[in-house]
């Protein structure tokens, strides 16, 4: 209670901050309380995340008073807030007159149809909010019903998540079919409606989907613990999975069959829907799929991860995407694609002009499939971003990639983490990005060196003109090469994000960085979550802000705090994103701030 109170009262006088994560910080329902009273006349916090706290309905009913009240917040997360049926008939009367919001996380909290059933008067009241995120909870088929028939009287929801739902093994697997028969049928005849997530809504528990899909680069953030890059560490972002997950028996797979006989049908006729997320449905060949992407002119985004997609299923794909020329991102992590499959998308892409991001991670591609991309991308200009983290493409598939950068006049996004890559790969890739003048996001992390390819990308760094985001987590660094790669920062004048999350930097490591960070004009994000920074290495850090007019988004989750901290730290500094996940609230939170 006492940190809350400590953080209250620097929100009163705070100006910048736009973006407040307190994931995970034992808030107590009284701390909720006089939060929301800070957050009444705060007029500029923009994003807020509540999730994995003890909220339960009194604290919520408290806080849904703020959107009465507060009119800069768009975006809430109240993920794992044990807010359950009653919190969710509360949040719907608030929702009916709120013009504000546009984002709501109701995610792990319990919400069955009762909850659900709650919505209908409030989605046709509201013309504000374009995400709602029920996933993980415990809505049937004729929640699912309820919402949909509410969502085609709102003109504004865009996208309506009903990820792992009707989530009791006890489920039956025509309750399944029938949720994904109402979705099917509100496709065909939907005319606004681009993006529905209902993955595992029978026989999930926990989690599932994609996996890792979206590099550790785009993954140190967006749903990681503590992250400030665009994913989850392994996730995607978009990488928590979507689509359906089925069981391993055969009625299962039957009916899972069936489920995508559907929605392939239903793509023949809709031309409304962009966004189709398929992951996590567990059959093999998807040869129906691609034969309706060939007529299909309306999907942008596609994921099929985790689905057991084998060479021949991408050989299948590979021939649509010679035709398609409507999808611009397409996932496929997690599946079984060898070198051969790698090879017929590689050919594919020589033909297709619009695909710009393709996520092959966690696939078993070598060296020879990585070659065969990079052949593609010296000829293909249209391709942006390559996800082919966790493979096995080893040290010459590097070489094929790096050696295609000099070609290549559009790939802007690499992900090359957890691919066995020893120094001779990690030289071929520094050598280019020295002279490359293209590629801005690098994500290398968890290869088979540590220090000396962290060593040789410093060096690039220092003549490096175009890279704006590169992510070094689970590094191992030593304290000399965190000082080569501080010495790089107060040369590089184009770096706005460095991710250096689970390197165990220590208080030598903090004092470097600390030193860069008084230099360094540019960099605008540092992530150095999970590295158990003691209480001098944050102080020196802190001290450091006092001298930079430029970083703007700091994650220290998990480190040591003081109490010695000036409260400076959220009343003067331009500071507007600062991740406090899982740092505990026994001191004052302005100390740390």
């Amino acid at each position: 209670m006492e940190g809350t109170e400590a953080l209250v009262d620097a929100l009163k006088l705070n100006k910048t901050l736009t973006n407040l994560d307190l994931q995970g910080n034992r808030i107590s329902p009284e701390g909720a309380i006089v939060l929301a009273d800070a957050i009444k006349v705060h007029e500029v916090l923009a994003t807020l995340n509540l999730s994995s706290n003890p909220i339960s309905i009194k604290q919520v009913e408290e806080l849904l008073d703020v959107s009465k009240e507060n009119h800069t917040i768009t975006n809430v997360n109240h993920d794992e807030n044990e807010i359950a049926d009653d919190g969710l008939i509360a949040l719907a009367q608030a929702l009916a007159v709120n013009r504000t919001l546009t984002s709501l996380d109701l995610s792990f909290n319990n919400i069955s149809d009762k909850g659900a059933y709650a919505f209908p008067e409030a989605l046709k009241l509201n013309r504000t909010l374009t995400s709602f995120n029920l996933s993980y909870d415990q809505i049937s088929h004729k929640g699912a019903q309820t919402l949909m028939d509410a969502r085609e009287a709102n003109e504004t929801l865009t996208s309506l998540d009903l990820d792992a739902n009707q989530a009791s093994d006890k489920m039956s697997d025509e309750l399944s079919r029938e949720t994904a028969q109402v979705v099917a049928n509100a496709f065909e005849v939907n005319e606004t409606l681009t993006n529905l997530d209902i993955q595992s809504n029978e026989g999930s528990e926990g989690r599932s989907g994609e996996g890792s899909e979206g590099g550790s680069g785009e993954g140190s953030g967006e749903g990681s613990e503590g992250g400030s890059g665009e994913g989850s560490e392994g996730g995607s972002s978009e990488g928590s999975g979507e689509g359906f997950e089925g069981g391993s028996d055969h009625e299962t797979d039957q009916g899972l069959e069936e489920i995508v006989d559907a929605f392939t049908n239903v793509l023949k006729i809709n031309q409304r829907v962009t966004i189709l997320n398929l992951a996590n449905v567990q059959l093999s060949e998807q040869e129906s799929l691609a034969d309706a992407l060939k007529i299909n002119h309306a999907i942008t985004t596609l994921h099929l991860g985790s689905n057991g997609i084998s060479d021949k299923a991408a050989e299948a794909l590979a021939d649509a995407l010679k035709l398609n020329h409507a999808i611009a991102i397409l996932r496929l992590g997690s599946n079984e694609l060898s070198d051969k499959g790698a090879s017929a998308l590689a050919d594919g892409l020589k033909i297709n002009k619009t695909l710009s991001t393709l996520h092959l991670d966690n696939n078993q591609i070598s060296a020879e499939g990585a070659k065969a991309l990079g052949d593609t991308l010296k000829f293909n200009q249209t391709l942006a971003t390559l996800d082919i983290h966790s493979n096995n493409i080893s040290d010459e598939g590097v070489k094929g990639l790096s050696g295609a950068l000099k070609a290549n006049n559009t790939l802007t996004t690499l992900h090359l983490d957890r691919n066995h890559v020893s120094e001779e790969g990690a030289k071929a890739l520094a050598e280019e990005l020295k002279g490359n003048q293209i590629l801005s996001y690098l994500t290398f992390s968890e290869n088979l060196i540590f220090d000396y390819d962290t060593e040789v990308l410093a060096d690039a760094l220092k003549v490096n003109q175009t890279l704006t985001t590169l992510n070094l987590e689970r590094k191992e660094m030593s304290e000399k090469t965190v000082t080569t790669l501080a010495g790089a920062l107060k040369i590089n004048q184009t770096l706005t994000t460095l991710d250096l999350g689970n390197n165990e930097i220590s208080y030598i490591g903090a004092g470097a960085l600390a030193d860069a960070l008084k230099v360094n004009q540019n960099l605008s994000t540092l992530d150095l979550r999970e590295n158990g920074i003691e209480c001098d290495g944050v102080e020196v850090l802190f001290d450091a802000l006092k001298f930079n007019q430029f970083l703007t988004t700091l994650n220290i989750w998990n480190s040591s705090w003081c109490s010695h901290i000036p409260n400076y730290r959220l009343t003067t500094r331009r500071i507007n994103l600062l991740t406090l996940n899982f740092c505990f609230f026994e001191q004052p939170i302005s100390s740390r701030i």
